[in-house]
Order: C-alpha cells, then structure tokens, then sequence
C-alpha cells in the first residue's frame, strides 16, 4: 500500500542523514488517502526528518497528529501510544524542555509498563527520562532512572548489544554533567 512512498529510499536517505531528501520523498504523499496504518509509518518517517532537520514545530505537529491517530486506532494505552509519547518528548529535550518532556516521558512509562514485550522500548523511555531528569539538574534522580535503562537492556539484550551505547552514552553525558 505504501509502493508510493518507496519506504526504501526514505529510510535510506534519513540513515545517511539526509533528512531534506527524506522530507522531499515524503512532502507529496497525500497522507489522509492512505490506509491508517500506512499514514502511521509516513507521519512517523516525516516527523524522523523534520526532527532530524531541526524543525520542533513542524515535528511536534506531525507526531501530535499521528498521536491522536494512534490513539483512534489502537486506544490511549498501547505501546504505539508510548513510542509516538517518547518522540514529541524527544523535540521537547532537543529545545532544553525537561518538564514537558518528562510529562509525556512519565506517561508513556506508564503504558510500556503495563505492555508485554516492549523491553527495548521500555528501556528508550528509561533512558530518555534520565536525559530529562539530567537537563532539570536532578542528578540523583537522573542516575537512577539511567542504571535502570542501563538494567532492562542488558536483560533483554546482553551487556554487549549495540543498544547498550545509547544509555552508556547518556550515563557519560550525567558524569559531565554533575562535575
């Protein structure tokens, strides 16, 4: 359903760091004609790019757009929810907003908690409330929060697993931090 968009080229383009040619691929798909789940990925995939381009509104748009379709399908309380949560909380950290990414951080945590088989997910949103706790100098709280990202991770995936780099990298960034 999605032959139009070319999923491929998008992905390719925001791995190389290209978001421009990721947005451009993406500016003329006419979102509301696609199925609901493909509007998902495409609203997902542009709110990737103009993230990555430095666009918090156009991003917070996008993301609170596709939130409100997640919500419609999926209901407030699944783990789609919670990954669209951890991403406009991710442009609220970009522009130094610690609060308001720990609000929708906070809530997200709660709907992961609840789901089965989000360990990986689990684990960013662990991360990425240490990283707000981290900007609001709550440094006690901060540590916490990380060593338990730290925790999930290497029981779902080993103490070697790429992902590890992610919440090491930001146990690095509280070390410089609370000098």
């Amino acid at each position: 359903a999605l032959e139009a968009l070319d999923r491929r080229s998008v992905g390719d383009a925001l791995a190389r760091g290209d978001a421009a040619e990721a947005e451009r691929r993406l500016e003329g798909l006419a979102f509301d004609a696609l199925p609901a789940l493909d509007r998902r990925a495409a609203w997902m995939a542009l709110g990737d790019a103009q993230r990555a381009r430095g666009e918090a509104e156009a991003a917070t748009a996008t993301w609170t757009r596709l939130l409100a379709l997640v919500e419609d399908l999926r209901g407030d309380r699944h783990h789609d929810v919670a990954a669209v949560l951890n991403n406009l909380a991710l442009v609220r950290l970009d522009d130094g907003d610690a609060d308001g990414a720990d609000a929708l951080l906070a809530r997200a945590e709660s709907i992961v908690t609840e789901a089965s088989g989000t360990a990986a997910l689990q684990a960013t949103i662990a991360t990425n409330r240490g990283w707000a706790a981290r900007l609001g100098h709550r440094y006690d709280e901060s540590r916490r929060r990380l060593e338990h990202a730290r925790a999930l991770r290497e029981v779902a995936f080993g103490s070697r697993h790429p992902s590890m780099a992610y919440t090491l990298d930001q146990l690095g960034e509280l070390e410089r931090a609370s000098c």
